[in-house]
């Protein structure tokens, strides 16, 4: 490999390993902001709403799998089902994260699970 070739590759190693730093410092941030944001809708669900318990579930509570696609999964308990249309559509006000809310008296025993073994109350 001649010397001309190989500075290319050092000069490319480096950029790539500048992008890649750049996206992780951007994943990192993005984490934090989901957290914020999945705490700011409890509060705002728990004031405006009275829902009893909120469960954060999903990737978002493992640092290593969140990733810029990732959205908010939360378990509601109390979340007043004639209601739920209308939260969806307020809590967009909240967060720019695509957010899943799931009534706890309606789901089904995986998400149940979930909630017991790993979720977050918040």
């Amino acid at each position: 490999m001649d010397d001309d070739m190989h500075s290319e590759i050092k000069t490319y190693a480096k950029h790539w390993k500048r992008h890649l730093n750049a996206m992780e410092k951007t994943r990192q941030v993005l984490f934090k902001k989901a957290l914020d944001d999945a705490a700011k809708i409890a509060n705002y669900l728990r004031e405006r709403y009275g829902c009893e318990e909120i469960y954060l579930i999903g990737s978002i509570l493992e640092k290593e799998r969140f990733s810029e696609k990732s959205d908010i999964d939360l378990v509601v308990r109390g979340l007043p089902k004639e209601r739920y249309f209308h939260i969806l559509a307020e809590i967009r006000d909240i967060t720019d994260f695509s957010t899943d809310i799931i009534p706890y008296e309606d789901a089904n025993e995986l998400i149940i699970e979930t909630v017991k073994k790993e979720g977050k109350r918040l």
